[in-house]
């Protein structure tokens, strides 16, 4: 599983790297896509780092919601569920429109379900049903919910999600 979850974390950060937020300010997405680089060269402690300087900077920059979504999963690449999970749920409290809801909605779930807190997985996953019914994560998700609902005895409200889901744009 933690082979597993790597290979995940490298993927995304691949992507990432490539495609950060265009409307960032260009310092800042250029200090991520440093640290996104860093971080898949195995050198995560420095790419937190520079993560974390991008955050501290004063005003709402537009490149933190991904900073925030770096830190996660590089926190979580590293062990640090905690962390990475205060990292993935101040991205959606301060950001809730940012495009990286979605996902991090997504990651959150997973962590929480990987930590078996299934009915927090639960509460987080069930709107991506339909929140983000288009989105390339959103299936993989409600799987990942569906497991989660099964462990917690809560089949119900899955499959209430995965309907709405497939009867929705999921279904294309």
């Amino acid at each position: 599983m933690r082979k597993a979850s790597e290979s995940i974390l490298i993927v995304s950060l691949a992507l990432l790297a490539l495609a950060g937020p265009l409307s960032a300010s260009k310092e800042s997405l250029r200090l991520l896509s440093g640290a996104a680089r860093q971080a898949q060269r195995g050198d995560t402690l420095t790419a937190l780092e520079v993560v974390g300087r991008v955050l501290v900077q004063p005003g709402r920059d537009e490149a933190k919601p991904y900073a925030l979504y770096l830190m996660g999963l590089l926190e979580a690449g590293r062990g640090n569920a905690d962390t990475a999970e205060t990292a993935f749920r101040r991205l959606i409290v301060e950001y809730p429109v940012s495009n990286y809801t979605g996902v991090t909605l997504a990651q959150l779930g997973n962590l929480l379900y990987q930590r078996a807190q299934d009915s927090a997985a639960v509460r987080v996953l069930e709107p991506l049903a339909t929140g983000f019914p288009d989105s390339a994560f959103t299936g993989a998700a409600l799987v990942v919910m569906q497991r989660a609902a099964d462990r917690a005895r809560l089949g119900e409200k899955a499959i209430r999600a995965g309907l709405q889901y497939l009867s929705g744009a999921g279904a294309g």
